[in-house]
Order: C-alpha cells, then sequence, then structure tokens
C-alpha cells in the first residue's frame, strides 16, 4: 500500500523532472525495474552497440551498483510502495536509464555519468550499514526526501547532458557548478540527518529498554525480602 504520506512529495518529483528533461518516468519499459540488477541487464541490452559504452560497461556498472544497491534497500524498508505499478525503484532507475541514454555513446559523457555515482555513493554507502530493517515512522519521510533527491539530480545530469554541456557538467561534480553542487550536497544532508536520527532513536530506544530493566529487577529485589 502507497504511504499517503509521502504521495504529495513523489507527485512533486515526478512533476519537477518532466519539467526539467520533458521526460514522463511513468512509462511502461520501466514497470519491470525493480532492481539494479534490472537496470543493468536492460542497459546491457539497450546501449550494447556503443563501442564506447561496451568499452566502460564495467567501471559504469561498478559506480550504478554501488549506489542503487542501497536506493534498493530504502525503497523495500521505507517507502511502502511495494504494491504499485510504479514503485520508487522503478521511478529512480527510469531516471538512470534516461540519464545513460543521454550520453549516446560519447565517452566523457560516460566518464561523467561514472563521476557522479560515485560521488553519490560516498554520500550514501553509511546507509547500508544501519538499514537493515524496518525503520520507524519518524524516518519514513527523510527516506522518501533521499530517494526524490536521487531523481532530482538524475534529472539535472540528463539537461546537462543532452544539451552537450558535459564539460560544464563536470566541473560542477567537482563543485563549481552550484546548481549541481547544491543537488549533492542536499542529498549528503539528508544521509547525515538520517543517520543522525537513527542514532537518536536507538539512544531512546536503549534508555527505554534500560528502564523497563530496572523496573523489572526493582520488582524482583522486592519479591526477595
Amino acid at each position: 500500500m502507497a504511504d499517503p504520506q509521502n504521495g504529495p512529495i513523489w507527485a512533486d518529483a515526478l512533476r519537477q523532472y518532466i519539467e526539467t528533461t520533458g521526460k514522463p518516468l511513468r512509462d511502461a519499459r520501466f514497470s519491470e525495474l525493480r532492481s539494479a540488477k534490472d537496470l543493468c541487464n536492460a542497459l546491457e541490452q539497450q546501449q550494447s552497440s556503443f563501442s564506447e559504452f561496451r568499452s566502460k560497461k564495467v567501471k559504469i556498472f561498478k559506480a550504478l551498483s554501488g549506489t542503487l544497491t542501497v536506493v534498493e534497500l530504502l525503497v523495500k524498508i521505507g517507502s511502502g510502495y511495494a504494491s504499485t505499478a510504479f514503485p520508487p525503484s522503478s521511478l529512480i532507475f527510469g531516471a538512470v536509464t534516461y540519464l545513460i541514454e543521454a550520453a549516446r555513446g560519447v565517452s566523457a559523457a560516460y566518464d561523467a555519468i561514472i563521476s557522479l555515482f560515485e560521488t553519490m555513493k560516498e554520500s550514501t554507502c553509511r546507509l547500508s550499514v544501519h538499514l537493515q530493517q524496518d525503520i520507524p515512522p519518524e524516518l519514513r519521510k527523510i527516506v522518501t526526501e533521499i530517494l526524490v533527491s536521487f531523481v532530482s539530480i538524475c534529472a539535472m545530469s540528463t539537461d546537462y547532458i543532452n544539451q552537450g554541456r558535459t564539460l560544464k557538467y563536470l566541473k560542477g561534480l567537482r563543485g563549481r557548478d552550484s546548481a549541481v553542487q547544491g543537488s549533492l550536497d542536499r542529498l549528503k544532508a539528508l544521509t547525515e540527518n538520517e543517520e543522525k536520527m537513527v542514532v537518536a532513536l536507538t539512544l531512546s530506544q536503549t534508555s527505554k529498554t534500560g528502564k523497563v530493566t530496572d523496573n523489572t529487577n526493582a520488582m524482583n529485589n522486592n519479591e526477595d525480602r
């Protein structure tokens, strides 16, 4: 069942994606993309005619998988969209598909995409350490915002590459373009906030457990007297 609280966040993200790229993410060909493996298999079939893609395929897939496996985890534990035709995984993998398509066999564009996902991995790799189970409601909104941030970054990146501004885009990844760097900084801030919230919730739960244990011990001591 979809999470009604986060529905408007996704609706706004989809609207902004179309405004930026002119492309819809609710495309039938993306509905079956539920994992990083599904995406890589689809890209392999689609891009194999480009020699530059074939020569960089290993690096591209390694960069994608490092970030998108975390996306899979976030979707599974926090989104509540598993039964819909276009869950967040399909929307995000669709955005990545459009981004790879924008490269059109251009070596520099593939290099830019590799750099992008390596940069995003630096912000998201820590999430996989502590997001190994279902999460409390307090974290669901921030998880959704992290997922939406991926879509936003892919949209901006696709627009840059479609316009042939790959060099400017690469400069942005190195902190020399406020729009690109601003989106990456937001992703980093969201993951850091999520991590802090996990720590706070863990400490709170530990404190409650400690109080229950203390009360139980006190009751047992009274019974022994």
